[in-house]
């Protein structure tokens, strides 16, 4: 079955206020200054794979008009809400409306890693990253010289990307939402 044709049972976790906007304008949008704002103290390691992650699904999923940074979605309604704050929200989305990824691997790239095609390429690499004396693929993106490091390190994680939607550990980013895709609000 072509995901992109198929709807998607997915959850995400909002502040009151943008459950409130979303029921009353129909839409809601994220600007890149509350994203900027929100992650100001960020590890500059997370703005490196956002701004990647953000200009890999500018690509594949142009966005329209206002829409500066995606909404994060999960397959699974208790990591949505694993905050324990805000207005946990199911939803019933399009797949052509989402990028669908593998959370583990996300969380790989936060941490600037590697993500290997297989247990060769994984091996290969790592004698490699040791052969050129580091110790941890990020350190590649902290010192000035390893250009081809990064830009390998940064190729791999298009490997991210899923296909076709998986169960365990699938999130998805959305450009927008829409009220027409709530099922359920739950207040948390």
């Amino acid at each position: 079955m072509d995901s992109r044709s198929e709807i998607l049972r997915l959850w995400t976790c909002q502040s009151p206020e943008v459950s409130l906007l979303l029921a009353h304008d129909g839409v809601c949008r994220v600007r890149r200054e509350f994203i900027d704002r929100k992650y100001a103290e960020a590890a500059w390691s997370f703005r490196r794979a956002y701004a990647f992650f953000s200009r890999y699904m500018t690509a594949v999923l142009p966005p329209e008009e206002g829409e500066e940074s995606p909404y994060w979605l999960y397959a699974d309604g208790r990591a949505a809400g694993s905050s324990g704050q805000g207005v946990l929200m199911e939803l019933a989305v399009p797949g052509d409306q989402c990028l669908c990824f593998d959370g583990q691997s996300w969380n790989r790239v936060l941490n600037l890693e590697y993500l290997e095609k297989d247990a060769e390429d994984a091996a290969a690499f790592r004698r490699r990253l040791e052969a050129a004396g580091l110790q941890h693929p990020s350190q590649a993106f902290s010192l000035p010289f390893y250009p081809q490091f990064r830009r390998e390190i940064e190729s791999s994680w298009e490997r991210l990307f899923l296909r076709e939607p998986a169960e365990k550990g699938m999130q998805a980013a959305v450009w927008h939402l829409k009220e027409e895709w709530v099922v359920a609000r739950h207040r948390l």
